[in-house]
């Protein structure tokens, strides 16, 4: 699946749009200017004649969609950013990695710490800074099979890679068809030759 995007999808579609080896990163978007022309069921047929692999309908991930149709170019964060750089001075920009949110005291805390860059008046806590705690204690938005932030997915289900909304006290289900959870995840293996482009 990494070479069929790396080869079929992002080198084609960044050399229309002016990118040379080495060069600057063209200002478009991924999504828009090279994924959608590659409906998932193209890539999927594509990629399993690779392996000369029968492909079935079947095998088609029904979560997350988006996640596997864009496996490698999703981790373009200089193409993603230069939008935002030629709009704003480096000032304005404040890069904060998703593991920085990964607890809800972790969160509450970063969230504090952007309120405090973007100049929030001193508010709710002991320090007179804005307390995100009761915020972020619901859940984690625009994850999961949630995406955006009209629904939360509670902080047990996005710590053990399932989507779907628990009940207070029900465990979380994991199931081999989730294709994301953290167990499979720590079994996947890359072969050499994919990992050394992924690194070139």
């Amino acid at each position: 699946m990494v070479r069929w995007e790396i080869d079929r999808v992002l080198n084609p579609c960044l050399a229309k749009h002016g990118y040379k080896d080495g060069g600057r990163l063209p200002p478009i978007d991924l999504t828009r200017d090279c994924y959608e022309a590659f409906p998932l069921k193209v890539q999927y047929k594509e990629a399993f004649s690779f392996l000369a692999t029968t492909y079935s309908e079947a095998q088609l991930p029904t979560r997350q969609r988006l996640v596997y149709k864009g496996m490698v170019g999703r981790g373009l964060y200089a193409l993603m950013m230069q939008h935002y750089y030629r709009i704003f001075s480096p000032h304005q920009i404040k890069l904060v990695c998703t593991e920085a949110l990964s607890t809800p005291d972790s969160a509450a805390a970063q969230m504090r710490e952007i309120g405090e860059w973007l100049g929030l008046r001193p508010g709710l806590d002991e320090a007179g800074h804005y307390d995100f705690t009761e915020a972020v204690s619901v859940g984690k938005y625009n994850t999961g099979d949630n995406t955006g932030y009209e629904k939360t997915t509670p902080w047990a289900a996005a710590s053990s890679g399932g989507g779907d909304e628990l009940e207070p006290g029900q465990a979380q289900q994991k199931s081999p068809a989730l294709g994301h959870n953290a167990e499979l995840i720590s079994l996947a293996k890359i072969d050499e030759g994919s990992e050394r482009m992924l690194r070139g």
